[in-house]
């Protein structure tokens, strides 16, 4: 007869690191988890691009009559969490700036936790926006660029975008420089697609040019429809997967090709220079279709929660909910019957979860990501090497 999971998790963590893979892999068997190492928080269910590979600006998030989650109750989430261990925060959207009161949210949410991160569109960083986000004690700005000039307007839906990005990006720079802050660090993030794949070289300088810490290229995050109906069918609940990205393609979340040489020789000399840290998805690298890792650990890591409080299963399964902060506290649905059933079909294995943008990583690949580092160095303690939250 096997040992008891309790038992041979015991044994795995008396090993050294070759031995934390096999506890990390055993934990993921099972239903229950600790505090959730991360929040990721939508803040708002409206965007003002209109990017090609994203149908949030479509209003796929947005329920009449439903109010956001107001600065109050995110203000006792963030208590929450930080009191309950939770080291990490990522505020998203939509686009987050549409929201009033952001600043006002990043104020509150950044002494309460150790690590706080910004996700935005790029488009709203003027001269008081900066000052405030220097002086706000925020660790990383997160901006998405999938090209220079006409190419990144292409894609994202917006004439002039990139050149109005950019301008918010050397305001941050010298603002940082003007204080002498070395925050927020800011993060490039570029979604590569069969249009951009040829044309991404320039990124390379411009992220150095802005003084970006890190610069990460990922493949498009589109399940086909195929993957999204079997899903949906295993599960039993029919518009599960996903809301925000297509569900109408059958490109089945294959990377574009790889990427070029070219490219893969401008990051490879970046790297050597030292100026900014680079991430590749290894899909792109591998030009897989699927990833044969340990398994995600997101539904024991990340508590992903919606514009109004609906506790979301996570980014490919975006539609189906596990509860909702405002009818009882995080703690009370983390490990309630609809998240321990979640964790046991993530186990069992779900279609989406082989071709999800997010990396299922190895401790030993999250050891080697600049952004994994940067945001341990907060301090997480041993769950959080163990239960590496997904980029």
């Amino acid at each position: 007869m096997a040992a008891p999971v309790s038992t041979r998790l015991a044994r795995a963590a008396r090993r050294p690191l070759a031995g934390a893979e096999s506890l990390a892999r055993l934990a993921l068997r099972t239903e229950r988890a600790g505090t959730p190492v991360q929040l990721y928080v939508v803040l708002n269910a409206e965007c003002d691009l209109r990017c090609r590979m994203c149908r949030f600006w479509q209003g796929v998030y947005e329920e009449a009559g439903r109010e956001l989650l107001s600065l109050a109750e995110l203000t006792a989430l963030f208590d929450e969490a930080a009191d309950r261990g939770t080291r990490s925060l990522i505020l998203t959207g939509g686009e987050p700036f549409l929201r009033p009161d952001l600043l006002d949210v990043v104020d509150a949410a950044t002494p309460r936790l150790p690590f706080v991160r910004l996700q935005t569109n790029g488009l709203h960083l003027d001269a008081a926006v900066v000052e405030r986000l220097v002086a706000s004690g925020l660790d990383v700005l997160w901006v998405s660029l999938d090209g220079v000039g006409e190419m990144h307007d292409r894609i994202r839906g917006r004439e002039g975008a990139f050149d109005a990005i950019v301008a918010g990006l050397e305001r941050l720079a010298a603002a940082k420089l003007t204080a002498g802050a070395r925050g927020p660090q800011l993060f490039v993030n570029v979604t590569v697609l069969p249009e951009n794949r040829d044309a991404l070289v320039p990124l390379v300088a411009l992220a150095e040019r802005v003084g970006a810490a890190r610069l990460a290229f990922h493949h498009v995050s589109d399940l086909g429809r195929e993957v999204v109906a079997a899903t949906e069918e295993r599960l039993g609940a029919p518009g599960a997967a996903t809301l925000q990205f297509s569900r109408k393609s059958a490109s089945g979340g294959r990377a574009p090709g790889g990427l070029p040489a070219e490219l893969l020789e401008a990051i490879a000399a970046a790297r050597a220079r030292g100026a900014v840290a680079i991430d590749v998805d290894r899909l792109l690298l591998a030009g897989a279709t699927t990833r044969a890792e340990a398994g995600c650990t997101w539904p024991w890591g990340v508590a992903m929660i919606g514009p109004y409080g609906d506790l979301l299963a996570c980014q490919s399964l975006d539609g189906w909910r596990l509860g909702n902060v405002r009818e009882a506290p995080l703690e009370t649905h983390w490990n309630g019957r609809r998240y321990r059933a979640f964790r046991a079909q993530v186990t069992a294995g779900l279609p989406v979860c082989a071709q999800c943008c997010v990396p299922y990583r190895s401790v030993a690949d999250h050891l080697r990501s600049s952004e994994h580092v940067a945001r341990f160095s907060a301090g997480r303690g041993l769950r959080g090497l163990l239960f590496p939250h997904p980029a």
